[in-house]
Parts: structure tokens; C-alpha cells; sequence
């Protein structure tokens, strides 16, 4: 089974934005890239951590905040 990654990081990255019922803009370049369940599952664990951690501590005391999530194919 393989995983949309552009499709894929939006839906986790909003559902964490939400649960932090903060305002942050989210920018996002991802390329149209497919995963194997497996490694989308250890993507969304790192990114999930990340923009936890981002609206806990990086977000705290910044007036409009904005995230930029990227996501590109290089070397194949």
C-alpha cells in the first residue's frame, strides 16, 4: 500500500494544528510524491513531533505565525 505524501502531510499537519487551537498559517511545497505505508507511518511520527513541538515552543510568542512544510524528490 503506498500513501499520497501531498495529501498525506496536510491532513496530519491541520489535525495537529487544530488540537493546538492556535492561528498558524501553514505554507506547503510538496511534490506529488507516493510512500510505502510504512515509511508515510515514520514521516507522519517525525512530523507530527515537529509541529508539536513548533506550536508549544517555536509559536509561543510570535504575533502571526507562519509554517513551512516541504517535501521534495531529489536522486530519486
Amino acid at each position: 500500500v503506498e500513501v499520497e505524501i501531498n495529501k498525506y502531510i496536510p491532513d496530519l499537519v491541520e489535525g495537529v494544528l487544530d488540537a493546538s487551537n492556535q492561528d498558524i498559517k501553514v505554507s506547503y511545497k510538496l511534490d506529488a510524491l507516493w510512500l510505502q505505508a510504512e515509511n508515510a507511518i515514520l514521516l507522519g511520527l517525525v512530523l507530527n513531533e515537529l509541529t508539536t513541538n513548533a506550536c508549544k515552543y517555536a509559536f509561543s510568542s510570535v504575533e502571526k505565525p507562519t509554517l513551512k512544510i516541504g517535501c521534495q524528490l531529489k536522486n530519486d
